[in-house]
C-alpha cells in the first residue's frame, strides 16, 4: 500500500515531494495526448460537512481543474468529479474520536471507511475530503501527513472496494494558516497534494525519496521534466514548486510508451485503460 510520508512545513512553507530525477530541460511530457486514448475516470468525490464548507468557500476554485490537466496532460486520462455526499459520517469508531486515526497505527480504519462509502457501481474511483488526524499538530506550523491512498506497486487495486485516496482537507488549511502562507498557496498545497495521492491511487505511482543515501523507488523515476519544474510524486518538494505551480508535472521520458515503469508518465500510460 503506497501513501504520502509525512510531510514538512520549511521556511514557513509546506514540503511535500521533491526535485526531479533531472531539471533544466525541455517539455519532456512525450507522446502527444491526441495520439493517446482518451479514458474516462469517473471519480466519486465525497467530504464531511466542515470540509465541504471548507472547500465551499471559493478558495479552493482551482483544485478540480489543476489535478484534472495533469492527468490528461500526461496519459489522455479525463477526470470527471461526481459530488456524490457532502455529509460523510464522522469517524465514529475511530480510537481518536472526534479526529482521525493515525494511519501509521490505524490502516484498516480507512480501508474500512472507504469499504462503507465508496459506490463501487457507479464508481471505479474514490477521494474522499474528510477532516483532522490525530498525529497532525493544530498548535504549531509542524510536518503533517496530508493524505492517503491505496494501490500496489505500478498498479491499482484489482478490487474498487479497496480503491482510496483520503484527503485531510482542513490539516492542509490549518498548516496552511498556522505557517503564514496565503489562501492561494494553500489552494496550490492542495492540487499538488490530490494529485500527489490520486496517482498513488490511480497507477500505484511510488513516493521517490531523492533524499536518501540510496534513493528510494529511483528506478521507477528515470525522467525529466521540464527547466525549473520538479515532480510531484518525489518527497520533498521545494516550497517553490508546490507554492507557486498550480499545475503539477510528472516525470516523464520524451518517448513514453505504455508498458515502461521506469516513469510516472509510462505508468499512468500503462494503467490508462484500468477501471
Amino acid at each position: 500500500m503506497n501513501v504520502i510520508a509525512l510531510r514538512a512545513w520549511s521556511l514557513l512553507l509546506l514540503i511535500i515531494l521533491t526535485v526531479s530525477t533531472a531539471v533544466g530541460c525541455a517539455d519532456v511530457s512525450g507522446t502527444p495526448v491526441d495520439q493517446v486514448q482518451i479514458v474516462t475516470d469517473s471519480v466519486q468525490t465525497s467530504s464531511d460537512f466542515y470540509v465541504h464548507n471548507l472547500l465551499s468557500n471559493g478558495n479552493f476554485s482551482n483544485l478540480s481543474d489543476g489535478v484534472a490537466g495533469a492527468f490528461f496532460h500526461y496519459a489522455s486520462i479525463k477526470v470527471e468529479y461526481h459530488d456524490t455526499n457532502d455529509n460523510l459520517p464522522p469517524p465514529y469508531n475511530s480510537p481518536n474520536y472526534p479526529a482521525w486515526p493515525d494511519w501509521n497505527t490505524s490502516p484498516t480504519f480507512y480501508d474500512d471507511y472507504a469499504r462503507q462509502n465508496h459506490d463501487t457501481l457507479t464508481y471505479p474511483w474514490v477521494v474522499f475530503y474528510i477532516d483532522h488526524m490525530v498525529a497532525n499538530r493544530t498548535d504549531s506550523c509542524a510536518g503533517f501527513r496530508p493524505g492517503v491512498s491505496s494501490a500496489l506497486l505500478n498498479q491499482p487495486l484489482t478490487r474498487r472496494a479497496s480503491r482510496y485516496s483520503f484527503i485531510l482537507a482542513s490539516d492542509v488549511q490549518l498548516q496552511g494558516q498556522l505557517c503564514a502562507v496565503s489562501t492561494q498557496q494553500q489552494e496550490n498545497v492542495m492540487i499538488h497534494v490530490v494529485t500527489h495521492e490520486y496517482g498513488h491511487q490511480r497507477a500505484g505511482l511510488t513516493d521517490y525519496f531523492w533524499q536518501q543515501p540510496q534513493p528510494n523507488n529511483s528506478q521507477y523515476h528515470q525522467g525529466q521534466v521540464a527547466s525549473d519544474r520538479e515532480d510531484v510524486m518525489a518527497y520533498p518538494e521545494s516550497d517553490y514548486e508546490i507554492l507557486v505551480h498550480t499545475d503539477p508535472v510528472f516525470d516523464a521520458l520524451v518517448n513514453d510508451f505504455s508498458g515502461n515503469n521506469t516513469t510516472c508518465k509510462g505508468n499512468l500510460l500503462t494503467n490508462n485503460p484500468v477501471h
